[in-house]
């Protein structure tokens, strides 16, 4: 049985630097990772509002993408509003 010898993926030298400099994410880093992390579920919506936005796009009906979006963002915006800056 052959083994794959390991080596770096990586070979450009400001790249291998980076690499050699990441320290771990401070905690509001994390804070703001996650919140952003809320933001963009609560905007995808649940499957129904994918599929829904997917046929807007299919049908080129500009007004219901509008719609959507505007459904969107009104969710995106209630997680801004039950999370408080403090929070996560």
């Amino acid at each position: 049985m052959r083994t794959l010898k390991s080596k770096p993926c990586v070979t450009h030298p400001e790249l291998l630097e980076r690499l050699k400099n990441l320290r771990p994410a401070s905690a509001e880093e994390l804070k703001a990772q996650r919140r952003s992390y809320l933001r963009a579920e609560a905007g995808f919506g649940s499957d129904a509002d994918e599929a829904a936005y997917r046929q807007a796009l299919s049908d080129g009906d500009t007004a219901k993408i509008a719609e959507l979006d505007e459904a969107a963002e009104r969710r995106m915006e209630s997680v801004d509003t039950y999370l408080s800056p403090g929070d996560m």
